[in-house]
């Protein structure tokens, strides 16, 4: 079982599976910390809309689903699929083939698998957890730190709402760079600086 799962033939396909098992422990360290891996990703991917059906980053799901779910899945379905495609062939007496193609064909299958399961784990994700939504029009929404102090070296995780009934989480540092905002903070989003948001303290 271990030579097939690491055959020449089915490297990509452990590489994939390794990248994914990994993936899941950093993001589990990194919340320990009091950051997260998983929203700092959608966090410096551009703004997606989930109304845009020919947009090829919708086939996948994101602007639906957090953008680390989506490329999980990805790679997981790419794996998962490339391990069943070569072990198919093995299982009827004929030889796996060659990497290349087996790679080829399992991502051009993990697509549409991706789009899928992303659409249905969207359906189940709570209200708040929307990432429908443009950034750029955050500037100026009161939010909360839910994820860490916000500190000039090293965002916190803010939620604002995204003006369509939900919220979108996004990374956010103090405005003045001296500053240090606790987690569970109301700010005021001033600006957006590239990937990261710059927020002040919001007084009642």
């Amino acid at each position: 079982m271990i030579e097939f799962l690491l055959s020449p033939s089915n490297i990509p396909f452990a590489v994939a599976i390794a990248v994914v098992v990994a993936a899941a422990v950093i993001e589990v360290v990194s919340v320990l910390v009091g950051a997260s891996v998983g929203h700092a990703l959608d966090g410096i991917l551009p703004d997606l809309h989930a109304d845009a059906p020919g947009d090829a980053l919708s086939v996948l799901g994101l602007g639906k689903a957090p953008a680390f779910v989506v490329l999980s899945t990805l790679v997981t379905a790419f794996g998962i699929i490339g391990y069943g495609l070569q072990g198919s062939l093995a299982w009827a007496g004929i030889e796996p083939v060659s990497p290349w193609l087996a790679s080829a064909t399992a991502l051009f299958l993990a697509v549409p698998v991706t789009g899928r399961v992303s659409r249905g784990i969207a359906r189940i994700i709570p209200s708040d957890e929307s990432y429908v939504g443009s950034r750029a029009k955050l500037v100026g929404s009161i939010g909360t730190l839910t994820l860490g102090d916000a500190r000039a070296e090293l965002p916190a995780e803010c939620r604002v709402p995204d003006g369509h009934g939900g919220s979108l989480y996004v990374q956010a540092v103090p405005v003045n760079p001296g500053d240090v905002i606790p987690e569970g903070s109301k700010v005021i989003v001033v600006r957006r600086d590239e990937h990261v948001f710059a927020v002040a303290r919001f007084a009642e």
